[in-house]
């Protein structure tokens, strides 16, 4: 956020540096810059003075030509570098976001399926106590038509139905039980 110029510490080093156009006075501070300047007058003043025609015409004028010339040249090679280097600091950027992204995605994902998966575990213990209910209920009803058909069988046959594993006899059944 310092370097977008947007967060908090207004006016302190770096502030607004991501966002900050490159400029020609940007350029001619440049240690590169003013390094190849230096040099470059150094070695007409030297030529100059080995002459002896340091403060004339001509030296002044190479000065000058020598100055421009290295302005025009090197400046855009300095323009590609630093929007570049702008460049490479937004790509780091661009990636941490990136991340916090991802993870935020990621931790929304896990939620709908912890969600779900919660959902599913109870429909499913849902289930099963309804299918325990059911299974009781057909046990119970099971239970009732077995003791209606041993009634009627009882009834039907006069009351004598044998618990003990033998049949009546059928003498002893009437034939209007039938």
């Amino acid at each position: 956020m310092k370097g977008l110029g947007i967060g908090p510490g207004a006016g302190g080093p770096g502030y607004g540096d991501l966002t900050k156009s490159f400029s020609p006075d940007m350029y001619h501070q440049s240690p590169g810059f003013q390094f190849l300047l230096n040099q470059g007058n150094e070695n007409i003043l030297n030529t100059a003075s080995a002459r002896g025609g340091v403060n004339s015409g001509n030296t002044l004028r190479d000065l000058e030509k020598f100055g421009v010339g290295l302005a025009n040249e090197d400046y855009q090679q300095a323009y590609q570098n630093y929007t570049g280097d702008q460049q490479r600091k937004f790509s780091m950027l661009d990636t941490i976001a990136g991340s916090g992204q991802n993870a935020a995605a990621n931790l929304g994902a896990l939620g709908a399926n912890t969600a779900a998966n919660i959902g599913n575990n109870i429909t499913g213990a849902a289930n099963a106590g309804a299918a325990g209910i059911v299974g009781g209920a057909n046990a119970a009803t099971s239970g009732i038509n077995n003791y209606l058909m041993y009634s009627l069988l009882q009834n039907q046959l006069g009351g004598d139905i044998s618990v003990s594993g033998s049949a009546p006899s059928p003498l002893t059944v009437g034939a209007g039980n039938f």
